[in-house]
């Protein structure tokens, strides 16, 4: 499952011109940064995402992304400065050699301007065909307003309208919602019953809007006012990119996962939720009556008298069963006593046929008077064949036909 991390506007533009929010001045790293986050991208490992506030506004601000090559150009031109009253007091060899050193930092200034211009293309680039657009909508207008009017973050300090940053998160939060809640619908089942299942992935909020998100306290920490809506999608706030980074890989290999490299050779995924780290979990065999093991004959003891010379043998129809149940849906399941392949029984009262072979199951429920459950109990079932129209069916009357031939057979009668 991938990570997914919202940058508000600001870290894009930190991203695309190299700005250090803790030193204020324009490095290197961004580069790094971003041929990290390219690559992670690519490979599967990380969804960034963004709205339309982000595209807006960097669009909006993206004069400030050439902020460092502002800072490149003007430190050329100081260094240009002042070499030119040193190079009034050589001639000769030693001036050559002064306007040698002139080229260079001219040269490489302009490498490194070109280097970065080709850098803002890609980061651009980058947010508007490489991350997933996420929506606001009207609902996160109205749930923004009230946080407004009850005077909390990021409603709160010095600036006037922090709708937009109120906005960024909520959208942000509910869109993390429909991907880490699994809707599991059993109603192929027979069941009406839609259930919820919480699988969130690693997914991280990044601001460095400290007046609009952080702690008054920690800049690093999230604001208090916010911590219950970020613990809606189990995601985590971020006051810079590169620490991020730098923790994630830490996280990658979670504990689940770790469960799941150690039992690969034993994972089986649950095909009723089909969700990603859905595992089935085996219980100990339980006993079951199998009707399929009774024979003429084969019960009635009195049959064991009558001829010394022949033993026919007592069969106990009874056979052990290995049953499961998934550990994201609770979705039932048994190893097949007959064949040995996995059989989705799914819900309660619902019939079940092993793909490998003709035995066929069902789980019974049994409820009190309040609905609660008493009881969950298995029962094998045995296929028998019309003797009119020689289909298999799950039961036959007592003239040995299937509902259908009986149904043919009264009207044949009746006309």
């Amino acid at each position: 499952m991938p990570v997914y991390v919202f940058l508000d506007t600001n870290n894009w533009i930190y991203l695309a011109n190299g700005f250090d929010i803790y030193s204020k001045k324009h490095g290197d790293l961004h580069l790094k940064i971003f041929e990290t986050i390219e690559e992670k991208s690519n490979d599967g490992t990380y969804v960034f995402l963004v709205n339309e506030i982000v595209l807006k506004e960097f669009e909006r601000n993206k004069n400030q992304t050439e902020a460092k090559i502002d800072d490149i150009q003007k430190k050329a031109a100081h260094h240009v400065s002042n070499l030119k009253p040193i190079k009034e007091l050589f001639d000769g060899d030693d001036l050559t050699k002064l306007n040698e050193i002139e080229e260079k930092i001219t040269s490489q200034a302009t490498q490194r301007i070109e280097q970065q211009r080709v850098h803002i293309a890609k980061v651009e680039h980058f947010i508007k065909n490489s991350t997933v657009v996420i929506p606001v909508t009207d609902q996160h207008r109205i749930e923004a307003a009230k946080m407004a009017e009850e005077k909390k973050a990021p409603f709160i300090g010095e600036k006037k309208n922090s709708m937009a940053d109120a906005l960024l998160m909520l959208g942000f939060v509910d869109y993390m919602k429909t991907v880490g809640i699994i809707k599991v619908d059993f109603s192929k089942w027979g069941d009406s019953e839609v259930f919820e299942v919480e699988n969130f992935p690693l997914s991280y909020f990044v601001s460095s809007n400290s007046g609009d998100f952080s702690d008054p306290k920690d800049r690093e920490a999230l604001h208090p006012d916010l911590i219950p809506l970020m613990a809606q999608s189990k995601s985590k706030f971020y006051y810079v990119l590169h620490k991020l980074l730098k923790d994630v890989e830490q996280e990658l290999l979670t504990l689940e996962e770790e469960a799941a490299i150690e039992n690969a050779e034993d994972w089986l995924n649950c095909e009723i939720c089909d969700h990603e780290f859905s595992r089935i979990d085996f219980f100990n065999p339980i006993s079951l009556f199998d009707p399929h093991l009774i024979k003429d004959g084969s019960r009635d003891k009195n049959q064991l008298g009558l001829f010394e010379e022949i033993k026919i043998p007592l069969v106990e129809p009874y056979i052990e069963v290995v049953t499961g149940e998934c550990n994201m849906c609770s979705a039932s399941y048994l190893i097949c006593p007959n064949c040995q392949d996995l059989v989705a029984v799914g819900s309660a009262n619902t019939k079940a046929s092993c793909p490998g072979c003709h035995y066929k199951f069902i789980l019974h429920e049994k409820r009190d008077k309040k609905g609660f459950l008493e009881k969950l109990e298995y029962e094998i079932l045995m296929s028998q064949n019309c003797s009119h129209c020689g289909d298999e069916v799950d039961e036959v009357n007592t003239n040995g036909l299937c509902e259908t031939c009986q149904e043919y057979e009264d009207n044949a009668i009746n006309n």
